[in-house]
């Protein structure tokens, strides 16, 4: 049985929302393993008591935290202790909110569910994944916005992409008339970085603390492929514009991935060099990707694991749980190179690691 975890607030002080096939997805946070799905029942999403309430009711377990508890035991900052510098007291104050899934790239590694143009390319993700789950269902902004006014310390929202999104424009726009909210709400925008807009900008410099995480997952070539279309010049064009809005943070959001495993050290070099790194303290937050499995690091064949001579540290760690499976390198392959054909790209020669 796995053993119940007493120290988090997150139940208590935040609200994570994700819009799913038939409802709304509620949990304490984003990380939590196990969700609890308001099946429709709008309602729920209106009553920030049945909100809370929800959240509270969920078990934490080693089992449903064990994205921090991993973290934790490597000696690592996570989530989880994030989630105590906010007394349970002050009620819901955070919110991360997933409103939708309209987006402009279709990274190889995600799904039509999380970006509206992965519909171009529906049939080959149905040929890997079989399945995925979509809606039409919106958040209520207006309920949210009420929520908001004059007490949210944080709000997170991704995508999707939300410089694509006109309700999280409104959204932001109105709660920028607001002093307390721009003195005081920290706002995180999640974004890939090639799809700013002056009018967004402009609304978002208004909040002393703005908050850009970038996603990327390579440099060059390596990321044009795994994030297509996106083109690389436009990518550091768009990271400088968001330095110039002078926000309280930026930083980078890597998925490692057998598709740019050895590609990261030279990110991480690159960045440096073009001075992206406008503040003290870790600027990279990575993930080692779970799903699709073929395209995770164990899918990479042995000898090119031992042969990398990889630098970052959160990369070694990953390595550290590495366990080869041959069956998921020939999908891996087969995948990559029907996204060739489908794209116009040339992943054996850009990530020959993947073709050994």
């Amino acid at each position: 049985m796995a053993k119940k975890i007493e120290v988090c607030n997150e139940p208590y002080t935040a609200i994570y929302l994700d819009r799913m096939a038939d409802g709304y997805k509620i949990q304490p946070c984003c990380l939590y393993n196990e969700g609890l799905m308001d099946s429709g029942r709008r309602k729920q999403v209106h009553d920030i008591n049945n909100v809370q309430l929800a959240a509270q009711n969920l078990k934490l377990t080693e089992d449903t935290c064990i994205n921090c508890i991993s973290k934790e035991r490597k000696g690592w900052y996570s989530k989880r202790l994030e989630s105590l510098k906010t007394k349970p007291s002050k009620g819901l104050v955070r919110w991360d909110l997933r409103p939708g899934n309209t987006c402009n790239l279709k990274c190889a590694m995600c799904n039509p569910g999380n970006s509206s143009k992965w519909m171009e390319d529906i049939k080959i993700y149905e040929k890997y994944e079989n399945e995925y789950s979509d809606s039409n269902l919106e958040l209520d902004w207006d309920w949210i916005y009420s929520h908001c006014v004059d007490k949210a310390e944080f709000i997170y929202i991704a995508g999707g992409e939300p410089f694509y999104m006109k309700p999280v424009q409104k959204f932001l726009k109105n709660l920028s008339n607001h002093s307390w909210n721009c003195q005081n709400t920290h706002i995180t925008i999640q974004t890939n970085g090639i799809s700013n807009t002056p009018a967004f900008l402009e609304i978002l410099s208004k909040f002393d603390k703005l908050h850009f995480s970038v996603s990327v997952d390579g440099w060059g070539e390596v990321n044009e492929v795994v994030r297509f279309p996106t083109k690389h010049d436009e990518l550091l064009v768009g990271i400088q514009e968001l330095i110039d809005v002078k926000p309280h943070r930026l930083d980078y959001n890597i998925t490692v991935q057998a598709m740019n495993l050895l590609n990261i050290d030279t990110l991480v070099e690159e960045f440096s060099n073009r001075n992206f790194l406008v503040n003290p303290g870790e600027p990279y937050t990575m993930f080692n990707l779970r799903n699709p499995f073929y395209l995770n690091i164990n899918a990479l064949k042995p000898e090119v694991i031992e042969n990398s001579d990889i630098k970052e540290k959160h990369v070694m760690g990953f390595i550290e749980e590495y366990k080869y499976d041959p069956k998921n390198n020939i999908r891996m392959q087969n995948y990559l190179l029907e996204l060739d054909k489908a794209r116009g790209t040339n992943s054996p020669k850009i990530m020959p690691w993947c073709f050994v």
